[in-house]
């Protein structure tokens, strides 16, 4: 994954809540919705 849509998805992902907790080894958003299930994601982009 290119460093900048991975800036994107960082970003955008967890927009319900900046607060974070830690599970295990790593840190997650809390609130964020579960995306787990999803096999694609579209990201659609408009220039004018």
């Amino acid at each position: 994954m290119p460093a900048p849509l991975k800036a994107l998805l960082d970003r955008t992902l967890p927009l319900s809540s900046m607060a974070m907790r830690k599970v295990g080894e790593r840190y997650e958003h809390v609130e964020q919705a579960d995306f787990s299930h999803l096999r694609y994601l579209m990201i659609c982009g408009w220039r004018s």
